[in-house]
């Protein structure tokens, strides 16, 4: 029987849960992974794809799929979303849906990390501050911005 740790990993994990599953639900949702993985090898972008089996959402309205998108430079997914069938329901308008966020700092975060430029976007001078140089760099920032630089000015945040 898979333990927890054996829920994530590459497509062998579907190939072992195979094994192990005996209701017709999870057989079928395993069978669509397996077709959602043959479309990615189509498109050459499998290696860049684990399954976690037990990742579970704590909004309900999710039905199918669920899914995290994550990059070099981010402790978190910078992309999230799934398959909901029933939330417009809800709203007045019978529909199946997929949706999906993404979570703009971070994707800009890890790409200023990356080194990664957009090429028609003016670039800007990131200033931190903390609590003891708030004033000093407030007034960098004001004079930066007097030159007409573009600034980012943000608290300096230890994790």
């Amino acid at each position: 029987m898979l333990k927890g740790r054996e829920l994530f990993g590459t497509v062998a994990t579907l190939e072992e849960a195979r094994k192990t599953v005996t209701n017709e639900r999870s057989k079928k949702a395993i069978e669509r992974l397996e077709k959602v993985y043959e479309v990615l090898c189509d498109y050459g972008v499998e290696k860049y794809v684990s399954f976690d089996l037990g990742m579970l959402s704590k909004y309900n309205y999710y039905t199918g799929i669920i899914f995290k998108g994550y990059t070099y430079g981010v402790g978190d997914a910078i992309v999230k979303g799934g398959r909901y069938d029933n939330l417009l329901e809800r709203f007045g308008k019978k529909a199946a849906a997929i949706g999906f966020v993404i979570v703009v700092d971070d994707l800009l975060s890890a790409m200023g990390r990356q080194g990664v430029v957009i090429s028609g976007i003016d670039s800007y001078v990131k200033l931190y501050y903390t609590e003891a140089d708030f004033k000093e760099k407030l007034q960098e920032a004001r004079k930066l911005r007097q030159s007409g630089k573009k600034v980012e000015f943000r608290k300096r945040v230890f994790r």
